[in-house]
């Protein structure tokens, strides 16, 4: 009878196996790393098993050394090892369509930065001013901060006449066209906020009438009534109260 001797593994084949059975023994199912995983013979040795990844599996120390010279039986594992092998593959597949869908998405933004720059830059023109590398830095995090719709608002919307005052109002713009498209609704607020203000209304903070509204619409009070609101009330206290406020 021909006997067979024991290799070692290599610490490669380990870890192969180990990635395969996702660090889990496959008898009975504790992980890593709450045990000690070994590699474990599906086939023991001494009956002829080699060390191909169809004949290695997960163990943990107690599993394997219970488990002994005793194998699993040998339609079952290697359907299980096949099945695992297969799926391990369909990973490593996707992760691969992954990776070449964000290698295609960092193009594609890197393509919408140079659009917004050279927007930038056209707006700079009459002043003699074009973006340096701070200033095209600065445009790629409104990309990142805004998203392209507000950031080409804010771009377009500026009116300042300077090149400095310029810069900072369309990123004053395209913040506030991000916030108008997480709620539609604020446009209106601050067109009834300006009306307030032109009333010589005093309300304190900037942002006191809009919350008030902003409470009152999820309340179930509508922008018109808030407008006739804004035009019949004699001070803000008076409006506050028309819009729900007692």
């Amino acid at each position: 009878m021909t006997k067979h001797r024991r290799q070692g593994l290599s610490k490669r084949t380990r870890f192969e196996v180990f990635k395969r059975d996702q660090f889990k023994c496959q008898y009975c199912g504790v992980g890593a790393p709450d045990v000690l995983l070994v590699v474990d013979h599906i086939r023991a040795v001494v009956d002829g098993g080699g060390n191909d990844l169809l004949n290695l599996i997960t163990a943990c120390v107690s599993c394997n050394a219970g488990k002994a010279a005793v194998p699993l039986t040998d339609r079952t594992a290697v359907k299980k090892q096949l099945a695992q092998i297969g799926a391990l593959a369909d990973r490593r597949e996707q992760l691969q369509m992954l990776i070449e869908w964000r290698d295609g998405l960092a193009a594609i933004n890197e393509e919408l930065v140079v659009l917004l720059v050279d927007k930038v830059n056209a707006r700079l023109r009459p002043f003699g001013s074009h973006l340096n590398e701070v200033g095209a830095a600065r445009v790629r995090g409104w990309l990142q901060r805004f998203g392209l719709d507000s950031a080409l608002h804010g771009i377009q919307s500026a009116f300042e006449s300077s090149a400095e005052t310029l810069l900072d109002q369309m990123e004053q713009f395209a913040a506030a066209a991000l916030k108008v498209a997480r709620e539609p609704e604020l446009r209106d607020f601050w067109r009834i906020r300006a009306r307030l203000r032109g009333r010589g209304f005093r309300y304190g903070p900037e942002w006191a009438p809009i919350q008030d509204m902003r409470r009152s619409f999820r309340a179930g009070w509508t922008i018109a009534t808030m407008d006739a609101a804004a035009d019949e009330a004699e001070d803000y206290n008076h409006f506050r109260s028309l819009i729900g406020y007692r």
